[in-house]
């Protein structure tokens, strides 16, 4: 018995306002790639909070912290 999927995939479902915790990191900037939408942080006790708005089929998420290495 299967899933029922097909290959390759004709429908993606959108999702929105994905919630995504960071843990050990301390942003000063995320920028959704993708969407060309700089995103909106809260720093946290441990690391930082984000809401991408939408997420279709994919995004990349560019995360510039402060550190150098």
């Amino acid at each position: 018995m299967t899933s029922g999927l097909k290959r390759p995939l004709n429908f993606l479902q959108v999702l929105y306002n994905v919630k995504i915790s960071l843990k050990k990191i301390k942003p000063v900037k995320i920028h959704a790639l993708k969407s060309g939408r700089n995103l909106k942080y809260r720093k946290t006790q441990n690391g930082a909070d984000f809401i991408l708005p939408e997420l279709d089929d994919f995004e990349i998420i560019e995360i510039l912290t402060g550190e150098r290495k």
